[in-house]
């Protein structure tokens, strides 16, 4: 009984919703940010913009998988609703990815408008995302090329599919390279600043505003640990949940962290001189 009953759905949509929501104000933030400085928005503020949606439109299609069945076993479904879970799935996996690699490239372009690197570096800086890009882009080709035709990922067709252990290889290569990348955008602002002559308390507020990517690399990595649950089809619809959840969570962390360091005025308006 309680097998048939248990289903992670509920805490799934509450927990991505809820954080979802909470970045939606960070993003408000950094608009209203923007706007008192400088009046207008740069292309990294319509970028962070986009990636709202993105993740809006994420969790929209997860709560229409989750309300088809996700988040249950897929034992106590039935055929029409695990193929409408793999479905929406299989479709919100377009809005995830670019979700948490679409902020990253507004968090480089502050990071080079702040602390501009020399020459030799701002190529390097370009080289390594243009490279995580295209890594990034096979990604997405592979999630809805991986079967052909389409519809054979959730058995609306007969058709051949790519051995899994392929998908897994490639999803977990990516998100290596997503915690290097974060890790990357975190450290680069904290060894800058901790050079500098300032206040202590200062360089470190600063450095934890700009490090914010420490957090959204720790949780890559983890996420790398529940994409094992994709070399199986067996109980799909309870297991791929947990990615679900913890590419939301990492997408959230990305765009809070490019979020943060634009808020300072915001700060300033409502607190005073005092709070920075």
């Amino acid at each position: 009984p309680g097998y048939t009953k248990e289903n992670k759905g509920p805490l799934i949509m509450g927990v991505a919703s809820a954080l979802t929501g909470l970045t939606l104000l960070f993003v408000a933030g950094r608009v209203w940010s923007r706007l008192l400085a400088f009046g207008k928005l740069a292309i990294d503020d319509f970028l962070v913009i986009g990636c709202i949606v993105l993740s809006i439109v994420y969790v929209s299609l997860a709560g229409v998988a989750i309300e088809a069945g996700g988040g249950r076993h897929a034992s106590t479904l039935t055929p029409e609703q695990i193929q409408r879970v793999i479905c929406y799935t299989v479709i919100s996996w377009a809005p995830a990815v670019l979700s948490f690699i679409v902020p990253k490239f507004a968090g480089l372009i502050l990071l080079a408008r702040l602390l501009n690197p020399g020459r030799i570096h701002t190529i390097f800086m370009w080289i390594v995302s243009v490279l995580y890009f295209l890594l990034a882009l096979g990604m997405l080709i592979m999630n809805f090329r991986q079967c052909t035709p389409v519809a054979a990922q959730w058995g609306g067709a007969v058709g051949t599919c790519l051995d899994r252990k392929i998908t897994f290889s490639y999803a977990l290569a990516l998100g290596i390279a997503s915690a290097c990348f974060d890790l990357y955008l975190a450290a680069y602002p904290t060894v800058v600043l901790w050079r500098l002559q300032m206040y202590w308390k200062k360089k470190l507020g600063l450095s934890l505003a700009l490090g914010f990517g420490y957090g959204a690399a720790i949780v890559t990595i983890y996420k790398c640990t529940t994409l094992v649950d994709i070399l199986t089809l067996k109980d799909y619809t309870w297991a791929v949940d947990d990615i679900v959840l913890w590419t939301n969570i990492e997408a959230n962390f990305v765009l809070i962290g490019t979020c943060i360091p634009t808020l300072f005025p915001v700060v300033k308006k409502l607190f005073g001189n005092s709070a920075l």
